[in-house]
């Protein structure tokens, strides 16, 4: 028993291994209608994992579709990102490569995955499918969808430009401030702004997202932006107070790790090297640039970069200095637009 309310029990492996040999040597009902019976029950009572293995094993791959369309979202922010991957893969190709919300997700898991270069690929191919049903993961179309990624994977590879137009067509396709992808869009658009130095415009994006009921992962992301740019605009005290909103509920959410954490800790340095704490600045500073390059984040490893020169040059450490401008400038160089950063280096 797994449980004091007889629910729940775990067997043997071997006497699973029994009963599924009993049962494909008996007369009863064939095997694909009860892994139907099994996916209806799983998805009846929450366990969604379960009853896509089970539609999958019964050979509905229309009502998997379906099913991977609605929740992959939901894994893929829990982190999960192996169960969404092993879904796609046990889909038939001719369902995975047709059918653009599973286009789509998978460019998603590209790009969480750290493979931004390919992004641009597996969406366009998403874009010649024809979808077999609604999108069913809060878009409101492919189109919006797809600049959404679009805006995500040019910031990563470190294209402000490109960004900042695929932001705006994104928000152009989803107007509803109430909408689901919303948060998400006004996340986008607030990156794309802020890298191009309109902080006003990041500001103003980022608040949106904080007023929303959206997913947590977002509103950690605009309370870091929000609190960079507190900090940049010398307002150390918001930004402490936005930071550690972050952080916190980063921590409730289990994304201490996660790459939506990297301008609070950013934020966390610059207020810690305003009141002179240069331990603590360096700290946290290296806290977020060591996820900055763990994700392969161009821009923000940049800006870690340049943050740590700064600390090196008040305590005296030139060699280091120069060796931290000497990195930024080298990653510097392979982003195809990185807005503010370029004149950001040419100062130091």
């Amino acid at each position: 028993p797994l449980d004091g309310r007889r629910v729940w029990y775990r067997y043997h492996h071997l006497f699973r291994d029994l009963l599924v040999n009993e049962l494909n040597m008996s007369e009863a009902q064939p095997l694909d209608e009860l892994h139907r019976r099994a996916a209806r029950w799983h998805l009846e009572n929450g366990f969604v994992a379960a009853a896509i293995h089970h539609a999958a094993a019964a050979g509905d791959f229309e009502e998997t579709v379906e099913l991977i369309a609605a929740h992959w979202l939901t894994y893929v922010n829990r982190g999960e990102l192996q169960t969404v991957q092993a879904w796609i893969r046990d889909l038939p190709d001719r369902l995975a490569r047709t059918d653009p919300r599973i286009g789509l997700a998978w460019a998603w898991m590209l790009l969480l995955l750290g493979r931004p270069s390919e992004v641009e690929a597996a969406v366009t191919a998403a874009e010649r499918g024809v979808a077999r049903g609604p999108m069913r993961d809060g878009s409101s179309s492919v189109e919006s969808n797809a600049a959404t990624i679009r805006t995500s994977a040019n910031l990563l590879l470190g294209d402000v430009g490109q960004a900042t137009r695929t932001a705006a067509l994104a928000a152009e396709l989803e107007p509803d401030h109430a909408g689901p992808w919303r948060p998400l869009v006004t996340n986008a658009r607030g990156m794309a702004a802020y890298w191009s130095g309109a902080s006003g415009d990041a500001m103003t994006a980022f608040q949106e997202s904080i007023s929303t009921t959206g997913l947590p992962a977002n509103r950690v992301y605009a309370l870091g932006y929000l609190a960079t740019i507190s900090a940049e605009d010398a307002d150390h005290a918001e930004a402490q107070r936005l930071a550690e909103a972050a952080l916190r509920l980063a921590g409730e959410h289990d994304l201490v790790e996660h790459w939506v954490t990297i301008m609070a800790h950013y934020a966390t340095g610059e207020t810690a090297r305003s009141r002179g704490d240069l331990d603590a600045a360096r700290s946290a500073t290296e806290h977020g640039l060591g996820i900055a390059r763990r994700g392969g984040l161009r821009l923000d490893t940049v800006y870690g970069l340049l943050a740590l020169k700064r600390i090196a040059t008040m305590t005296g450490e030139r060699i280091q200095a120069r060796d931290l401008l000497a990195r930024a400038e080298r990653q510097l160089a392979v982003c195809p637009d990185p807005g503010i950063l370029r004149d950001r280096v040419e100062r130091e």
